[in-house]
């Protein structure tokens, strides 16, 4: 009896880790808003908050960014919501952080906050495009409206 305890925990041990790497849940759900963003087009990349200072340079948050079609310089500025830092914006709860201020897009980027979803951060533009920073948290069929916001920016931005 005691052998078959024995043989019983030794399984035990060896099976436990393999169990341990299972993922969760939330890590699927991740793999396929992200692997869904991808066939869209958008690129994905991880971001420093979107309001940090030059010594912050941690990576914590996720970013779908679509690239410009036209080549040409940018201004590059932020506009966010993760805290009180930067310039006052004309949508409330909002500031520009990081840039030039365009007030042609205030319209645009109005529209795209109200329909985005709640867990939106940060939309950001840079030399290599347009982007929204968001958590992550809600359904599939919202990186494909995420997609059709970022394309509206693009355009909007690229006409300039």
């Amino acid at each position: 009896m005691a052998d078959w305890i024995l043989v019983l925990l030794i399984v035990t041990a060896a099976l436990t880790p393999l169990f341990t790497l299972r993922s969760s849940s939330r890590q699927n759900h991740i793999v396929k808003l992200r692997g869904r963003a991808r066939a869209l087009g958008l690129h994905v990349e991880l971001n420093r908050r979107p309001d940090a200072l030059e010594h912050e340079s941690s990576l914590e948050f996720i970013c779908y960014k679509l690239h410009w079609e036209i080549d040409r310089s940018r201004n590059n500025w932020v506009l966010h919501c993760n805290s009180n830092r930067g310039q006052q914006s004309s949508i409330k709860g909002w500031n520009w952080f990081n840039g030039v201020i365009d007030l042609g897009l205030t319209e645009v980027l109005e529209s795209v906050i109200l329909q985005a979803p709640d867990s939106l951060v940060a939309i950001v533009c840079d030399e290599v495009g347009i982007g929204i920073i968001w958590g992550e948290k809600e359904t599939i069929d919202v990186v494909d409206s995420l997609h059709e916001m970022l394309k509206l920016m693009r355009n909007t931005l690229e006409k300039k």
